[in-house]
């Protein structure tokens, strides 16, 4: 069984660490080993599963804490 998260939170901070670190969709997506529509139907819905959170957020060099607003 895959755990999903439905929060849009994470996918808003993603989509605004693409757009300021000067990158695009489609570079995270194949550095992350997604397809481009899968990320980019992540980013719509903030669907995202844990695995996809650790697979994109490791290419933005971010931990899924950073991503969740969680402190440390």
């Amino acid at each position: 069984m895959t755990r999903r998260f439905p929060a849009a939170d994470p996918a808003q901070r993603i989509a605004e660490t693409i757009l300021t670190r000067g990158t695009d969709t489609a570079t995270v997506a194949n550095a992350a080993g997604l397809p481009v529509s899968t990320l980019e139907d992540r980013l719509l819905t903030g669907d995202f599963t844990m695995a996809e959170i650790v697979q994109v957020g490791g290419v933005l060099s971010m931990e899924p804490s950073d991503l969740y607003g969680a402190t440390r």
